[in-house]
């Protein structure tokens, strides 16, 4: 089985060198700072609902993966750990519904970027989940949100990737330097990675062997990619100015179903164009 933390986040299948999808801080939306360098992290700045611009800064490790998960009422930071860990949530992170949501997960790449979402009311825990270790033994804090007295709208983006159950919709065609939104509009937990297909790739040939589960196969035609959202509920979303170059690119989500195939076997595969 492949593991999936409480990150269950950091592009799992991408090979090469990671394309940060990022933006720089917004001045229309409020900003929360997060800061992570691979042993800590802290949050700062204003800590209100409604959308907010998340500005992080991330040294010491090549690339941080910063998670947000609204606790459930009662629930505390060591019960939600404790569940993370648990093998029934590691098997499927759907069952995390019962402690907290991961609302946010967002590539977070050595230095500045920053992403934009909208954030309820309530208490979080905030966690650095790059790499490979347990929930329990990755860095994380709790904070909380307060309701603003007049909470800030999402900017419209300018195009929209949605992942459902078990397909990917909306635009085909993104283009660098536009703010891109991704959302989980199934009802599942979901992921949408975009792995960049090497020159003169037959992506209907790749989408063949990721879909018969060849994730090996599928690899050698694969050059690189980006997170535009990692693991997160329904209903979850994100958005962020694209950086990626042109390219083909394949939308995956690489989320395992009960009986152990993976949702792109179930269809969660798209070919997106980036175009400049």
């Amino acid at each position: 089985m492949k593991r999936i933390t409480l990150a269950a986040a950091a592009m799992l299948a991408v090979s090469g060198t990671a394309i940060a999808a990022n933006s720089l801080q917004s001045p229309s939306l409020p900003t929360m700072t997060v800061a992570m360098d691979g042993t800590s992290i802290t949050v700062g700045g204003t800590l209100e609902s409604g959308a907010v611009n998340i500005v992080s800064t991330t040294t010491r490790e090549k690339e941080g993966d910063l998670l947000l998960v609204r606790l459930n009422p009662g629930v505390t930071a060591a019960q939600l750990l404790a569940a993370a860990d648990s093998p029934d949530v590691q098997h499927d992170l759907n069952n995390l519904a019962r402690y907290g949501a991961i609302v946010v997960n967002a590539a977070a790449p050595r230095g500045i970027s920053a992403v934009q979402t909208v954030l309820q009311p309530g208490q979080y825990a905030a966690a650095d989940a790059a790499g490979d270790k347990l929930p329990s033994q990755q860095p994380y804090t709790v904070f909380t949100i307060t309701a603003a007295a007049h909470p800030a709208a999402l900017p419209k983006p300018k195009a929209t990737v949605s992942a459902i159950d078990f397909a990917f919709t909306g635009q085909k065609r993104l283009h660098t330097g536009d703010m891109v939104r991704f959302v989980n509009r199934g009802h599942l937990a979901h992921m949408i990675i975009l792995e960049r297909l090497a020159r003169g790739a037959d992506p209907g040939a790749v989408i063949t062997l990721l879909r018969q589960g060849k994730t090996n196969e599928a690899q050698k035609f694969v050059t690189g990619g980006f997170q535009g959202q990692g693991p997160v509920v329904p209903g979850a979303s994100q958005q962020m100015k694209l950086t990626a170059g042109p390219g083909t690119y394949l939308a995956v989500c690489f989320m395992e179903t009960q009986d152990g195939r993976d949702h792109m076997q179930l269809n969660m595969v798209r070919v997106i164009d980036i175009v400049k």
